[in-house]
């Protein structure tokens, strides 16, 4: 074997070595910065979308309170819902199901459902978006609710 290549190999080796290990860093740390904002992004659009989800259920449970005055109705629940209508975006198709009047309020022994086939409600941002459907949801006589029922 021939010594002068071996010795300039071994002696190239550490600062190969050095060089991969800073590629290796400056890749870490470049990346690490980059994904931050995507993650923040994701983040905002997931709670966001709790908040439509649960804005719809306290706006379903507000207008079935006042429906309940009167005696709960689909008329009476509708004119209530078509109140709170605050437009904020993600609401999904909540009021427009209500609208057109695809929807259903129905007893089930002591307790009233409201039953919205295809009601979802969701919010989107930048390349995300997230839909979330929303099953029948039950209440008491005084309108409060009980529990979604999934179907």
């Amino acid at each position: 074997m021939n010594k002068k290549a071996n010795t300039v190999a071994f002696g190239l080796l550490p600062v190969f070595a050095l060089a991969a290990c800073l590629a290796v860093i400056i890749t870490f740390f470049q990346y690490d910065s980059s994904m931050s904002g995507s993650i923040n992004d994701v983040s905002s659009t997931i709670r966001n979308a709790d908040f439509n989800y649960y804005n719809i259920l306290s706006i379903a449970q507000t207008a079935m309170v006042s429906a309940s005055v009167n005696g709960i109705s689909k008329e009476s629940f509708s004119k209530a819902a078509n109140g709170l209508n605050s437009h904020i975006e993600g609401q999904g198709n909540f009021f427009l199901l209500i609208q057109k009047g695809d929807f259903s309020i129905y007893m089930d022994g002591n307790r009233y459902v409201l039953d919205m086939p295809g009601l979802y409600t969701g919010y989107s941002s930048n390349n995300l978006k997230i839909i979330r459907p929303v099953g029948a949801m039950e209440f008491d006589a005084k309108g409060q609710f009980i529990r979604f029922i999934n179907k």
